[in-house]
Parts: structure tokens; sequence; C-alpha cells
């Protein structure tokens, strides 16, 4: 990987070369997809073996350290990464001066949290959080310290460097914490793990875009590039406290063995958009920065991008609920059989997360950062509010809460989303109409299936008959009834992703 130095000019506007903009989105998702899909085959291989050597304990102790660190981390560098990438007349004394002003508050962040772990151990009621925060203050430095090379690639669309640095960080943190789980066998072998891969995932950001700190003066953005970040980090904060105010009740009231299984179940049922689909939203971001004045170009890559999404996270999501009664013992062990109910609930919503990653994106290369903030209030209050009336009842209740109260946010963005580039929402039900109808009778087909099965069969076995039927009839099925459509469809994003 060789490093791209940012250009000797202080103010001149950073200018770079413009590759053809469909086939660099095309070669982004092919690298962000796929790198991801190679290295996810190793980690759920560790995966494996982790979770049958930990306790659901272990990963619920970790996970309420994390609650603390991951806000942290969501805000310190006030939005203003995702600001670069959406401005478009930068300097390099914009940029370092923004370089310096992360690693500032990164360095007080990293501090603020070691001084807190104590009162936020006495708060979930388990002394051993304490240690955990304080290891895991490191990674708050270690992202903030990447962030601006991290945003300065995806504004250069350089999505392969991302990519391979993406690759050796999970293959390292899966190596790391597999190794450390069978030497240490408790919680420590997740927070080694993580922090190792992060700090080379960081040290290799640093090294393919390096950036020198600078001093922020009159004379650069950073003021105007906060204001951006500024309701951007709003957004972040309200989001995060809807994916995260969940485990802490859970942690609070039911306590940590709980909250691991509740952690596991969000985990594999978010599995299709963390691991593989994830790649869609940031290389979404940039591409809508692009186009910001192309409205035709925003509704055809709107379009190509969603139907990507759909093709992952519909047949992702039913498959992993017609299959979770032995994915779960087959994968993880017998010890995690609870969460199979919390699995199934949780997956429903997994299309929606996926699909709302791209309206945000729309909203914010748009500069209508107020609309991604009003959505994700709107969905925060009504997420805090379901929690707060479903915890007593275990988590699949908390699940099935979180789920309903995600829905009816999800469909107003989308129609502002829709409005805003002018797309008919017929002209989406046409376009997604195939993954959803090949999804349902995939999902059909395993269920069917799994009736006629043996009962003596071993669960290992029954989902490997399981998971290849499902591939098969998900092809078969979008090829048999709806061949003219997917051509159709993969024609016109043949078009679309051509260069000019």
């Amino acid at each position: 990987m060789e490093p791209c130095l940012v250009p000797d000019v202080t103010a001149a506007p950073m200018t770079t070369p413009i590759p053809p903009l469909g086939s660099t989105v095309l070669r982004g998702l092919v690298w962000l997809g796929g790198v991801r899909w190679a290295a996810q085959l190793f980690t759920w291989g560790s995966t494996l073996v982790i979770a049958r050597l930990l306790a659901p304990e272990d990963y619920g102790l970790v996970a309420l350290g994390t609650v603390l660190t991951g806000f942290l981390e969501v805000i310190t560098d006030l939005g203003l990464g995702s600001a670069l990438v959406q401005r478009q007349d930068l300097t390099k004394r914009d940029i370092e001066a923004t370089m310096g002003v992360t690693c500032a508050l990164g360095a007080g962040a990293a501090v603020l949290v070691a001084l807190s772990a104590s009162l936020w151990a006495r708060l979930q009621g388990d002394p051993r959080i304490v240690s955990i925060v304080q290891s895991l203050a490191v990674g708050v430095l270690l992202t903030t310290a990447g962030a601006v090379p991290y945003s300065m690639l995806h504004r250069r669309l350089a999505f392969g460097l991302v990519a391979r640095a993406q690759l050796v960080r999970g293959l390292v943190t899966a190596a790391a914490t597999l190794i450390l789980a069978f030497v240490l066998q408790s919680y420590w072998a997740l927070v080694v793990g993580y922090l190792v891969g992060k700090a080379l995932f960081t040290l290799m950001l640093i090294w393919a875009e390096p950036v020198r700190p600078g001093r922020p003066g009159p004379d650069t953005k950073v003021g105007e590039l906060l204001r951006f970040g500024g309701i951007l980090t709003a957004d972040r904060v309200l989001n995060y406290a809807r994916n995260n105010l969940d485990i802490i009740l859970v942690g609070a009231l039911l306590g940590p063995h709980m909250v691991g299984l509740y952690v596991m179940a969000l985990a594999l049922a978010r599995l299709p958009f963390e691991k593989l689909g994830s790649a869609f939203e940031p290389v979404a971001y940039p591409t809508f920065a692009r186009l910001q004045s192309d409205a035709p170009g925003l509704r055809r890559y709107f379009l190509g991008l969603s139907l990507g999404t759909a093709a992952i996270a519909l047949p992702g999501c039913l498959g992993l609920i017609v299959t979770a009664n032995v994915l779960v013992p087959a994968i993880i062990g017998s010890q995690w059989t609870a969460v199979v109910r919390p699995l199934q609930v949780a997956a429903l919503a997994t299309p929606l997360i996926f699909h709302l990653g791209l309206v945000t994106a729309l909203f914010n290369a748009a500069g209508r950062v107020d609309l991604s903030l009003r959505i994700t209030t709107i969905t925060s209050l009504l997420t805090i509010l379901a929690v707060f009336l479903s915890v007593q009842f275990g988590i699949t209740a908390v699940a099935a809460a979180s789920g309903i109260a995600f829905a009816l946010p999800w469909a107003y963005a989308e129609f502002l989303a829709l409005r805003r580039i002018d797309l008919h929402w017929r002209e989406v039900t046409r376009t997604l109409f195939p993954a959803l109808s090949a999804s349902v009778g995939m999902a059909a087909a395993v269920y069917a299936v799994s009736l006629l099965l043996p009962l003596g069969w071993t669960n290992l076995a029954r989902l490997a008959v399981e998971v290849s039927l499902g591939l098969v009839a998900y092809v078969s099925w979008a090829l048999v009834l709806h061949r003219n459509m997917v051509v159709g469809q993969l024609r016109s994003l043949r078009a679309a992703w051509r260069p000019s």
C-alpha cells in the first residue's frame, strides 16, 4: 500500500484527479464487500471457538464497558471527519488544523473516560468494569487519531486502501482474541484483541494518508466544519443513545449474563448489515456528495445501492429467522440457546437499519444534516420509551419493542428521501421486488425442508442442508419468476456504473 501524501499547498483548494464515478463506486463495493466477506469467513470460525470458551457474562461485561467508551468515540471528533468528506473546497491548512483539533479532543476524551470508570462501574453494579473501561480508553484516542486520515481516504474514493486496512484489522483482531481466549479464558481476551486490531488499523490509516496535526486559526475553515459536524454529532449522540440504552437498562436491571445474551442476539441479527452490507454506506456517502447537483445521477445511484442492500439484508434477515433454532447451538454452543427468540425478533429490523444508512448518507451528503437529526430524534425518543416499558418483560420483549419503535421513523425518513430526489415509491418498489420475492420464497423453502429433515441429524448437518438449500432457492426463484426484471435491472446498473 503506497502512502498518499497531502499536496504541498496552503491556499489553493485541494484538487485530486477524479476517476470515473461509476467504475469507482463499483470497485468500492467490490473491495469493501469482498474484503469484509473474506475477513468474516475467518472471523466466523474464530467467533465459534471464542463463544464456546467464554461465558455470556464475559460478553456482557465488555458490552457494558464499551457502551461508555463507544459513546466518547462517537462524539469526540465532533463530526469533523464527515465534514471533510462533504466539503468540496479545502486546503492543506484546513486539513492539518482539523487533524490537530481531533487529536486534542481524543486525548481529552481518553483522560475523561479513564477518570469516569469508577462511577460507571458503580452505576452498573460491577467493579470489574473499572479496569475494562480504563483499558478501552486507549481505543478512544486511537479512533480520533485515525478519523481525519480515514475521512480523507473516503473523500478521494480510495476504497481499496480502506478495505485492505479493514481486512488486516479484522484478521488480526480475530486471531489475537482467539489466542487470548485460549490462554486467559476471560473477558480480557475480548478487550485486548479489540485494542490490538484498533491500533494496527489506525497506524495503517495514518501511513496511507499522513496528515500532520496543525493549529486552527482564523484562516482555516475549522469553524465552518464544526458547524456542520456539530449537528451531525447531535444526530450521532441520539442515535448512539437509541442503540445502547437497551444494553444499559438490561445490564442495570437484569445483570451482565442477560446483557451477554442480548448483545449476542443483536450481533447475530445484524450480521448481514455489519459484516457485508456495511460496505454500502461508506461508499454511498462520498458518492452522493460528489453527485449533489446531479439529480438524475442521485436517483440512479440511490436505486442501484438500494437494490444491493435489499439483495443482502432481506435474505439474510429471513434466513436467520428460519434457521435460528439450529444455527445458534451449532455455531456458538448450547449455552447460548436463550439467544434464539430475541435473535429472530431483532432480525426483522435488520433491513430497515440497513437501508436507513443509505438514506442518512443521502441527507448528510446534501448538507441536510438537520433531516438526519430529526429522524434520529424521533427514533431515539420512541426507542427509549419502548425500552423502558419492555425491559421488565425480558430481552425478547426489548428486541420486539425496539424494532416496533424503529419502523415508523424509518418510513418517515424514506418519504423525505424520495421526495428530496423526486423519486416515486412505485419505482423503488419495482426495483426491490425481485429481492423481496426471492427472499420470501427462499424462507418458505427452507422452513418446509426443515420440517422434513430427520430429527436424528446433528444441528450442524441440518444447518448445512438448510443454508445450501436457501442459496439455491434464492437464486432460482429470482431467475425463474423475475428473470426479465432481474436481467433488465442488471443491464441498467451496468449502464449506470459504466464510465462516461
